[in-house]
């Protein structure tokens, strides 16, 4: 579970791919490995400049937007990728539920692939981290509760708009580009009770991406929807660590780094992050372009 870095050593060099570096803490994963003695670093920089939400306000925020919905009686859309972010809201939903923190409203988790990825999590409990280990050994299902429901077949996924609300609707794609997520933007986009509530990363000129710059009029399966539902985003949910975590990092491998190159960023936020390398560690890095060729020596 989780995601992982990739480690080459080669003619006495150690170099460090951090591929996608996760976002601390994690809802149920544990905290990335310290790595030390590497040469040369390649680290993700998706949020390069910006910090996210602390862990009880990425809580409290979607506590929030629950409520909200059910007292608009509207519908609370989640567009959530299928591995380890519908995981986490579904295991902090049954948590508030259990709390009675939120109300008692239906929930469907609207992908084939998320409700795949949420069973490979419930049979490897031994990757979480040492609380949620814990907690599973005296309640272990921890993604399930009473209103829950897993729509695999495309008639359990239509049956869903029969169902009347408020109710929260958790489907993929993420970013809103494609799946079923988009049929039901189509039916809620327009409803000015209705909530949208953006948790991962969204890449430019993608529609959630649209969607959080203030368009009020997109385009979706060729019909054209007039924006009235509120659109919100709880960054603290991202599976991409911010620029505190990053350049934290980056310094505790200070000692033995040669060079940074600074990769997965749009311009802003990978400059951003090597400039503070530079200036903050002393340590030669830069964010490369297409096609540049960079020899180790």
């Amino acid at each position: 579970l989780g995601s992982a870095f990739i480690e080459i050593e080669a003619d006495g060099r150690r170099i460090l791919f951090t591929g996608d570096f996760g976002n601390s803490p994690s809802v149920l994963l544990p905290e990335p490995e310290e790595v030390k003695g590497i040469d040369y670093l390649i680290i993700e920089s998706t949020y390069g400049n910006r910090t996210h939400e602390s862990d009880t306000q990425r809580r409290v925020e979607l506590e929030r937007a629950v409520e909200d919905a059910a007292s608009r009686r509207g519908t609370l859309i989640i567009p959530a990728f299928a591995t380890e972010r519908t995981q986490d809201i579904l295991f902090l939903l049954n948590q508030m539920l259990a709390e009675k923190r939120i109300p008692d409203i239906p929930v469907f988790v609207d992908s084939p692939l998320a409700i795949k990825v949420t069973k490979v999590f419930e049979e490897y409990p031994s990757y979480y981290r040492e609380e949620i280990k814990k907690l599973y050994l005296s309640h272990p299902h921890l993604f399930q509760f009473k209103k829950l429901r897993l729509t695999e077949s495309v008639e359990d996924s239509k049956r869903i708009n029969d169902v009347p609300q408020p109710k929260v609707v958790i489907a993929g794609s993420g970013m809103m580009t494609g799946g079923r997520i988009l049929h039901h933007l189509r039916r809620y986009l327009g409803d000015s009770k209705s909530i949208i509530v953006v948790v991962g990363y969204q890449a430019a000129g993608s529609l959630g991406r649209r969607l959080l710059e203030g368009e009020t009029r997109v385009k979706i399966l060729g019909d054209g929807i007039d924006v009235r539902a509120e659109i919100r985003k709880i960054s603290g949910f991202s599976a991409h660590a911010d620029n505190p975590q990053l350049f934290s990092f980056v310094e505790q491998t200070r000692e033995t780094l040669k060079r940074v190159f600074v990769v997965q960023g749009e311009d802003a936020e990978a400059l951003h992050l090597v400039g503070e390398i530079r200036d903050r560690l002393g340590i030669p890095a830069l964010a490369p372009m297409l096609h540049d060729v960079v020899e180790f020596s």
